[in-house]
């Protein structure tokens, strides 16, 4: 029996951990080719490597384009296309103590509405 995602082809931004991580492993088991995104290189490895030879890691920030632009890219140069873009960024590390200030607040929500939009447009 053929699997529910064979032959499909998925991003998955925040794939290094958490709800990413546990979406990444369900895709891969139904047969997708995955690529993980997360800012850590470290624990994008790891995953990718307990998942398999199907699931590969790249170190993408969500809140910078050029980082959006090369995953993009890498999927479309290996695979030709993809078919799901799944968006579980979130953004910048939340700030502790006295160093949290206005600025930094703004970011966090833009961080992780803006990586979907941005991934979209490309």
């Amino acid at each position: 029996m053929p699997k529910r995602l064979e032959n499909k082809i998925a991003i998955i931004a925040g794939g290094t951990s958490g709800i990413g991580e546990a979406t990444a492993e369900v895709f891969a088991a139904e047969g997708a080719q995955v690529i993980i995104a997360g800012r850590s290189e470290q624990k994008g490895a790891e995953v990718a490597k307990r998942l398999g030879a199907n699931v590969m890691h790249q170190k993408t920030n969500v809140m910078v384009e050029a980082d959006i632009k090369a995953l993009i890219d890498l999927a479309v140069s290996r695979f030709g296309r993809i078919d799901c873009l799944f968006n579980n960024a979130g953004g910048p590390d939340r700030p502790r103590g006295a160093g949290f200030h206005h600025q930094l607040r703004h970011q966090i929500p833009d961080g992780q509405g803006t990586g979907l939009r941005r991934g979209g447009k490309q």
